[in-house]
């Protein structure tokens, strides 16, 4: 794998969407570490950086996010 681009659509009721987000990050885990072990450059976009927190990609790392999922993916 070369590249991997996530994306993650957004929804006004932002508790629904955080469950949504949740459960696909654990469905995405093996495709994100797939694109690590093999050097892939990894994009994501507008809520698709959560799915990267989610997976540890982001830690110690700065990120640009959707400023409504920023407190969240900081957890």
């Amino acid at each position: 794998m070369d590249v991997l681009i996530l994306l993650a659509g957004i929804s006004l009721e932002m508790s629904r969407t955080l469950g949504l987000l949740d459960r696909e990050t654990e469905r995405v885990r093996p495709l994100i570490e797939l694109a690590q072990r093999q050097g892939a450059i990894i994009a994501a976009t507008c809520g698709a950086p959560f799915l990267l927190a989610g997976t540890g990609v982001l830690d110690g790392k700065r990120s640009t996010i959707a400023w409504w999922l920023k407190g969240e993916a900081s957890r």
